[in-house]
């Protein structure tokens, strides 16, 4: 009897045992204009279940492996290279890949052992699990749920194509998954297969996005659909969930985010409007959702405060929260006055470290911590990248507004970024730039630092307020604040030379990409 080597026993460098194997599942990568194939992927499960990436040495082996290697089939592979497995983006877990080159065997079986590999294997990830893993990029996840909507083919601003689906598991609990270029095409072409009643799919290769609070899963390339197929996963969904003998999937022009669906209710204004607003009978304060540009930061009042990190109120002097009755500590917090103009007029917009955070993904903290020179009169570079980029905001107008009509307002949400999305790295191996950094480890300021806030705090005092219950306000940016209105969105990994403005380095920088 012949013998093979299982995978989960293969070790770096020649592999010269014989692996038994089936073919899974395949994919390719295409090069930007989506003419040539530059790499192609296909994942091996052996007897025991695990699984393993291979893929060919060289691009020009594709057509050679295209022709011997096909997907559902059952093989004995022998002489590869066994290495590494790429950083990021494994579409199954484990530290090796097999690397197939010229002189590569493989022979099809026909006997009956090849029964005991199953055609498919999963990463089944549960949609509440997933929702935990946004910004972690090293394995891929597959999900499995009932196909309840598919959006048309959309463009974004910055040409790239996606779509959107939603799917539902047996809770009724609903996960959001858009599928990007190749991938969407790829699943408006399984039309035959959605276009019918109870359609359970199952969607590999994704990883989770936090998209202001709406986590959503994106695809990659190695993305594919499964429709009805007799699996496990799939047979239990189908026991568990109420069949409805006529839901077809809805097709629908597109999907509101979270955010935008707890808005819809509230009107959209202009910033003019903003200036006349008023407040109804019998309320103290009014929302509005604004769409605006920032074009500076106005640094009158510095963009941090020393306040509790428990109620989040400014500190006294005595650095002990006199609101609190637990044991607190005095915390860097972001107020940060942007100003914003539109078609129709400019004024301020005051955020707080919860919004600020959400834009940047660090906090007021982590920022002063790891910046010996960080200053109240100095922006930090990752906080000047936020000028020259779109937000919807949502607004809480009172008294100071809508009577004393002060122009500077309060976000008490952020709730999208008007800007291009761009799919997923466009190798496995391409690091991520946009990945969060984790502050949620929050610890007390160490002692060396809350000497140096310490004089700062005393100095801001004296001009700010309760940051979370009193409403700043606002004046409209003067001097070189002003510049700001007709630069662009710097790159994400540029850090701009200006400290209050997003100055002509950018506005160069924005010209090359138009060009």
């Amino acid at each position: 009897m012949d013998t093979y080597k299982f995978l989960k026993d293969l070790t770096i460098g020649e592999g010269t045992d014989c692996i038994k194997v089936r073919i899974t599942r395949e994919w390719e990568i295409r090069s930007i204009n989506n003419k040539y194939v530059t790499a192609k992927n296909y994942l091996l499960l052996d007897e025991e279940g695990t699984q393993i990436q291979a893929t060919p040495m060289e691009s020009r082996q594709i057509p050679m492996f295209t022709k011997n290697l096909k997907v559902g089939e059952v093989y004995i592979i022998s002489t590869y290279n066994v290495a590494n497995a790429y950083p990021m983006y494994r579409p199954v877990p484990g530290e090796l890949v097999i690397k197939f080159h010229d002189t590569t065997k493989s022979t099809k079986l026909y006997d009956i052992s090849i029964s005991a590999i199953p055609m498919y294997k999963f990463q089944m990830t549960d949609f509440e699990k997933a929702r935990t893993k946004a910004g972690e990029t090293v394995n891929l996840m597959d999900v499995v749920g009932k196909l309840i909507e598919v959006t048309e083919m959309q463009a974004t601003k910055n040409g790239k194509k996606k779509i959107d689906i939603i799917l539902a598991n047996e809770r009724d609990d609903k996960m959001r998954i858009t599928l990007w270029e190749n991938q969407a095409r790829a699943f408006l072409e399984c039309n035959a297969e959605y276009n019918k009643t109870n359609v359970f799919v199952v969607v590999t290769g994704t990883s989770a996005k936090d998209l202001q609070g709406d986590i959503v899963l994106w695809s990659s390339y190695s993305t594919q659909y499964f429709f009805n197929i007799d699996h496990p996963d799939v047979v239990e969904l189908k026991k568990n969930y109420k069949i409805e003998e006529d839901l077809i999937p809805a097709i629908v022009p597109f999907i509101k985010t979270k955010q935008q669906a707890m808005a819809q209710n509230i009107e959209r204004v202009k910033i003019a409007q903003l200036f006349e607003a008023t407040v109804p009978n019998g309320e103290k304060t009014v929302s509005f959702t604004c769409e605006a540009t920032v074009t500076g930061i106005n640094l009158e009042r510095g963009w941090y405060y020393i306040g509790c990190n428990q109620c989040l109120k400014t500190m006294p002097p005595s650095l002990i929260c006199d609101r609190c009755t637990q044991q607190t500590s005095p915390t860097p917090l972001f107020t940060v006055k942007v100003v914003v103009k539109d078609s129709t007029s400019q004024t301020t917009f005051t955020l707080f470290e919860k919004y600020v955070r959400m834009i940047i993904k660090v906090s007021a903290e982590h920022l002063l911590n790891n910046d010996k020179n960080a200053s109240q009169d100095v922006i930090p570079p990752v906080l000047n990248n936020i000028m020259g980029r779109t937000y919807v905001f949502k607004l809480t107008l009172n008294e100071k507004n809508t009577v004393q009509k002060l122009k500077g307002y309060t976000v008490t949400d952020v709730l999208e970024e008007i800007t291009n999305e761009d799919p997923v790295p466009a190798a496995p191996e391409t690091v991520d730039q946009s990945q969060e950094i984790n502050l949620d480890n929050a610890e007390q300021l160490k002692d060396g630092i809350q000497k140096k806030r310490k004089l700062q705090m005393q100095e801001q005092n004296s001009s700010i307020s309760d940051a979370t219950t009193k409403h700043e306000p606002g004046l409209q940016a003067t001097g070189d604040n002003n510049n700001n209105a007709e630069s662009g969105h710097p790159t994400p990994t540029s850090v701009p030379h200006s400290t209050t403005t997003a100055g002509n380095d950018d506005a160069e920088r924005r010209d090359k990409r138009q060009k």
